[in-house]
């Protein structure tokens, strides 16, 4: 049976159960909010700008025991956890770095960037989209 990954329940009950002291029957499923989490201001301070310097400290990448590092789940957590994150995380850094020393992106002329602020793409579907965008790929 397939799932929407990042909508997969995390747990059906099979009792009755109270959780947060909230009545739950038993058949509830149980969702995590990966976007609240991916979201919290005491985690990351200003939510809502598209900052990565969040993973670097003084130009190096922070440790996994940065807080920033260890609430990130974009990848799972607990015996869930994806476990090929690791290869797609070299993955995802070579294929970027390979496309950054061979081709200079940008926009094309008379155009602007969209927002990148994940509230303004918010719709009815389960999944976030960006809207259409074109760019401009010169070879270096």
């Amino acid at each position: 049976e397939g799932r929407l990954a990042l909508s997969s329940p995390l747990r059906i009950l099979a009792n009755n159960d109270n959780i947060f002291n909230n009545v739950c029957l038993s058949s509830t499923q149980i969702f995590g909010n990966l976007f609240a989490c991916h979201h919290d201001e005491t985690v990351y301070p200003d939510p809502w700008e598209f900052k990565p310097d969040r993973f670097l400290e003084e130009g190096k990448l922070v440790g996994a025991d940065h807080p920033a590092v260890r609430n990130f789940i974009g990848f799972g957590v607990g015996r869930r956890r994806c476990v090929g994150q690791q290869m797609a995380r070299i993955r995802m850094f070579l294929y970027t770095t390979c496309l950054l020393q061979k081709f200079k992106i940008e926009i094309p002329k008379d155009t602007s960037l969209p927002s990148h602020d994940p509230r303004a793409l918010l719709s009815e579907s389960p999944v976030i989209l960006p809207p259409p965008m074109q760019y401009c790929f010169v070879e270096c």
